[in-house]
């Protein structure tokens, strides 16, 4: 796995995001594939 990747799926599972909460979690994804 790229370190890039490796520091994403950490931020990204660390980022508490509950259920009605998800907009700070959907704003990661966003950041991540807005390269792509």
């Amino acid at each position: 796995m790229r370190p890039e990747s490796f520091a994403f799926l950490e931020k990204y599972l660390n980022n508490p995001s509950p259920t009605g909460f998800e907009k700070e979690g959907q704003k990661l994804w966003l950041e991540y594939i807005k390269p792509y």
